[in-house]
């Protein structure tokens, strides 16, 4: 009872001593709540782009989303199930999506043109780019017509997907060769493997983010992994038949 009573007389002191302090006294605890007001609505916002991002688009997002960032240059290819995955590609934590695609309209093969994306093919682990020797010009996407290609999109906390910076794309041609059947994310250890006219396994790679399996590319029973490697996207033979 004395507790009680000590409480409410320290909670009406407290109501007079605040009530006649000067404006100036105590606007910094108005302003201190404005502040806590404006951090949670922003956190509030990021939350929603990140649940956003992390949900599957409808198909029609989807080709908005390549029409807006490729002009046209590729559709959606309904052939892979299911079109697009989301994941952590790139290991930043931030959510990422990759889209399976194709040309939609005729590209001159002459076309010394730089794009704005990153464009190249995903080649194996134990080789150099430099050596793969494929140039970076759009005149390149005349000799993979009618060819599945996969585009990813880095997300940003700052951006979303759909106001991606050029570096942030990219265009996977062709996969490793021959279009999937379907497409679908891959984490964990990776055995060794063989394919096509390897002479021996290359030792595999360790996966830091989520990878993406493309069932069947190189022959029957052998798909490929397509991961990240900290500075571009490389593939690495995968036998399905041991999943």
């Amino acid at each position: 009872m004395k507790r009680l009573i000590v409480f409410k007389v320290v909670t009406i002191l407290a109501s007079i001593i605040l009530g006649s302090c000067p404006v100036a006294w105590r606007f910094p605890i108005s302003s201190s709540f404005d502040l806590f007001s404006e951090i949670s609505e922003q956190r509030q916002q990021e939350t929603k782009q990140e649940e956003t991002q992390g949900a599957r688009l409808t198909s029609e997002e989807v080709k908005v989303l390549i029409e807006t960032l490729f002009s046209g240059v590729f559709r959606d290819d309904d052939r892979i199930a299911p079109t697009h995955l989301i994941g952590d590609f790139n290991g930043d934590g931030i959510k990422d999506i990759a889209i399976a695609v194709q040309l939609s309209k005729d590209i001159d093969k002459n076309d010394p043109s730089k794009p704005p994306f990153n464009l190249y093919r995903p080649i194996h682990t134990g080789l150099k780019p430099e050596d793969y020797n494929v140039k970076d010009k759009i005149g390149v996407l005349a000799h993979y017509s009618n060819r599945t290609h996969l585009i990813i999109l880095h997300g940003t906390r700052e951006r979303g997907w759909g106001n991606s910076l050029s570096q942030e794309r990219y265009v996977l041609l062709d996969f490793p060769g021959i279009a999937p059947n379907k497409i679908k994310i891959y984490r964990g250890k990776l055995r060794s493997a063989t394919a096509g006219d390897e002479p021996k396994p290359t030792p595999p790679p360790r996966l830091v983010a989520d990878a993406i399996l493309a069932d069947e590319v190189f022959e029957e029973g052998m798909g490929a992994i397509i991961y990240w490697d900290g500075k571009r996207y490389r593939e690495y033979p995968f036998n399905t038949s041991r999943k």
